[in-house]
């Protein structure tokens, strides 16, 4: 491994972080401290063996001393972990221009404590010690024990041996972990960890990445309030979701059974068009799973959803179906390719078409358009209800939603 090598392929991988502008949002201006942070720790010093996201089941598993390996390593792309049985982890080193686009938007400052759930082998927790220049301040959690060794390893060799990086659930936390200035959360959940009520500052910031009923997820940079956690800017995202503790976790596609295959099958048709094509549809689904609560994302296949890469962001137009369901799933209206089907009996396709017509009377909203706001009950929201306000509880939380 050549220096001067490194050295290009990392000052080329910093061009694209800083001109990076997300697919919604504005662009975030990469400060020097940033700079610094990104050329003093170089990726390849937290990715040792890897597999791309295209490959991440049955590809091979690559390491950073092949042949080839360095320019992978500093692409704009993600990379699986691999573990020492050749095994890929449900874990990644983040696309460089994004998570750097939002450890940009957490604004780290000197001095501030910083917690990082999903700390993979510690790259990001490096830079956010050269940021707050106190790594003794900046605590990593990482549910993966091979994965926590190697961020200890890595941090340990580069001076760093400060940072605390604890093996841990990020749905929990140890009662003694402390208060943070910020938090940065690098996997997705559906739910909100109701201890950052408890661990975040007033005033102070949280990046989350939460997940839909269905296909999109937003990550949500968050401002802590008296009142509870406040949006001040979200971005469209995709992120390894977090382990669920509980099991329950209602986001993604929901597999279908047999009954509703077969009531799906035989229902009533009727030719009805979401604007926009596939991403209009992945705008639709998140706008209806933040203000209609019986409304889910059905796999219509059996017996599930092809894996490929870009089914899992947009979802494959031939396997799900966009519904509104009773409860047993024994009436309901699913959208699919272009047709509404209706079993039953009851309101179903009315609901669905209401919901249509208030996301089409809405602008049809990006998912990213609502302005969040977390609070522990209703009675605290300090959401923006100058416009139309929807609200959910998830978890032990009450999200209000507002245009």
């Amino acid at each position: 491994m050549v220096a001067a090598d490194v050295a290009e392929l990392n000052n080329s991988l910093l061009k694209t972080v800083v001109s990076y502008t997300p697919i919604y949002g504005s662009r975030i201006d990469v400060s020097q401290a940033m700079e610094q942070a990104f050329r003093k720790y170089p990726r390849h010093e937290f990715v040792e063996h890897f597999r791309l996201v295209s490959e991440m089941w049955d590809g091979p598993t690559r390491s950073r001393d092949d042949h080839g390996a360095l320019p992978l390593i500093y692409s704009n792309q993600p990379l699986m972990y691999v573990g020492n049985k050749g095994e890929s982890f449900q874990a990644s080193s983040s696309e460089p221009a994004f998570i750097m686009h939002l450890l940009a938007a957490l604004d780290v400052q000197p001095g501030h404590r910083v917690l990082e759930i999903g700390c993979g082998t510690g790259w990001l927790l490096a830079m956010m010690a050269e940021l707050s220049q106190e790594p003794r301040n900046v605590t990593g959690i990482e549910i993966i024990p091979e994965l926590v060794k190697r961020a200890q390893v890595n941090l340990e060799k580069l001076g760093l041996g400060e940072v605390a990086v604890k093996l841990g659930d990020g749905n929990v936390l140890p009662t003694d972990i402390g208060s943070f200035d910020r938090v940065m959360y690098t996997a997705s959940s559906f739910t909100f960890p109701t201890y950052l009520f408890d661990i975040c500052q007033i005033g102070g910031k949280v990046v989350i990445p939460l997940r839909n009923r269905g296909l999109a997820e937003e990550v949500q940079i968050l401002e802590r309030t008296e009142q509870g956690f406040q949006a001040t800017a979200a971005r469209l995202c995709k992120f390894v979701q977090m382990t669920q503790r509980f099991g329950n976790d209602p986001s993604g596609i929901t597999p279908s059974n047999e009954a509703l295959r077969h009531n799906y099958k035989h229902a009533d048709r009727e030719p009805l068009d979401i604007p926009g094509g596939p991403p209009g549809t992945l705008a639709f689904s998140s706008f209806m799973s933040k203000t209609r609560p019986d409304f889910l994302v059905i796999g219509l296949n059996d017996p599930k959803i092809p894996s490929g890469f870009n089914a899992g962001v947009f979802g494959d137009p031939q396997a799900i179906g966009v519904a509104i369901l009773a409860n047993d799933w024994t009436a309901g209206a699913i959208w699919n390719r272009g047709f509404l089907r209706s079993f039953g009996g009851g309101d179903y396709r009315n609901k669905f078409i209401e919901g249509l017509s208030e996301w089409i009377s809405c602008g049809q909203p990006l998912g990213a358009q609502l302005r969040l706001a977390i609070s522990k009950n209703l009675t605290d929201s300090d959401g923006d209800n100058r416009g139309k306000t929807w609200r959910e509880v998830r978890g032990d939380s009450v999200f209000t939603w507002s245009l």
